[in-house]
């Protein structure tokens, strides 16, 4: 039996070692799947939060693009506005100028017309005066 003693300790040892290196290596097997599943759910958390952050960061840019729209719209019509009135002033102001001849060339047509009554008014009274001189000789 010394002689199976001696056997069977260092079968047992080397038994035992082969069972410490199976557990040690299914252990460390277990540690790597479970630090693989946790690096899988924090990229996955982290993923989901980026997802979640382009998602609105994409409803941010199509609302700016539907105020630069409505803005840029707003303007086409402040400027077909401010063309249209510019036009409507620009017409009132020609209108104006247009009148505004028209009253100087009255105004000049009249002053000649009142220096030609004047002018008859003075002949007529000239006659009338000659005329009073005339009566009074008689």
């Amino acid at each position: 039996m010394p002689a199976k003693g001696g056997n069977a300790q260092p079968e047992w040892s080397s038994a035992r070692n082969k069972l410490f290196l199976i557990f040690g290596l299914l252990g460390l097997g277990l540690i790597f799947a479970l630090a693989y599943i946790l690096g899988q759910t924090s990229q996955d958390k982290t993923q989901r939060n980026l997802e979640e952050k382009l998602v609105l960061v994409r409803q941010k840019v199509a609302t700016c693009q539907q105020q630069r729209e409505t803005l840029r719209q707003k303007n086409q019509r402040v400027a077909a506005n401010t063309k249209s009135a510019a036009y409507k002033l620009q017409k009132e102001n020609d209108e104006l100028a247009e009148e505004n001849n028209q009253l100087m060339e009255d105004n000049e047509s009249l002053r000649e017309e009142k220096t030609v009554l004047e002018e008859t008014i003075a002949e007529l009274r000239d006659e009338l005066d000659m005329k009073e001189v005339i009566n009074d000789d008689e």
